[in-house]
Formats: structure tokens, sequence, C-alpha cells
């Protein structure tokens, strides 16, 4: 900055550069394990759906059987 003919020169210590730099290495190493708890939890969704649908088409073979069964049997709703 100048005043008048005089030449003001500021000498200041950057503390604060290192500090950040370390706050930002923190943040990139817990967006990574997000990511990574993410990705998990996804596996396991997926995993969890096929389950479910696995138990659901055994669920209606199953009635599908029986329907065959009471069809044999000849009984009503209530007697089947």
């Amino acid at each position: 900055m100048k005043i008048g003919d005089a030449i003001v020169t500021i000498d200041a210590e950057d503390k604060a550069s290192a500090k950040l730099d370390n706050i930002g290495k923190k943040m990139n190493g817990m967006a990574k394990s997000f990511q990574s708890a993410g990705i998990k939890m996804m596996g396991a969704g997926v995993i969890l759906g096929g389950a479910l649908i696995g138990l659901a088409k055994g669920a209606a073979d199953f009635e599908m059987a029986m329907r065959e069964v009471n069809t044999m049997a000849g009984l009503t709703e209530e007697g089947f």
C-alpha cells in the first residue's frame, strides 16, 4: 500500500494454511469412509431385497401347490 511517498510492507506468518490443509485431509478421509459405508449398505440392501423376493416366490409357489391339493381334495375354502 502506498501512502504518499512511503511504502508500507506487511510481513506476516501464514499459520492458517497448514491447519486448513489438515482439516481438508480429514474431511476427505471422512468422505471416503462414508462412501465405503454407503456401498456396503447398498450391497446389504440388494442381498436383503433378493432374499425377500425369494421368500415371496416361495410363498407364492406354496400357495399354488396347496390350491392344487385342494382342487384334488374337493374341499371348500373353510374345510381346507
